[in-house]
């Protein structure tokens, strides 16, 4: 499968996810992926809570096809997104 591959970042709070809604509500053919992070669920984000250990074990066999470790946090977009 081919396509691209767009990336929002900014700083916590700076609206990422309410423009990604927006996007998706415009366009629904469009996938948003998943994220993998270090910390506890929220009820207010989608994201699949790991632990420290539990998410360097999946980095260490490939599991992700991007990770990356910020503010004392490891974040992760699984291989099969």
């Amino acid at each position: 499968m081919t396509g691209r591959l767009f990336a929002i970042v900014g700083p916590s709070g700076a609206g990422k996810d309410r423009l990604i809604a927006g996007l998706i509500a415009a366009r629904p053919e469009i996938h948003r992926a998943r994220r993998t992070i270090t910390r506890p669920p929220a009820e207010s984000e989608d994201f699949e809570s790991l632990s420290a250990a539990e998410f360097a074990a999946l980095r260490g066999r490939g599991g992700f096809a991007l990770s990356w470790l910020a503010h004392g946090l490891g974040y992760g977009l699984r291989a099969a997104e």
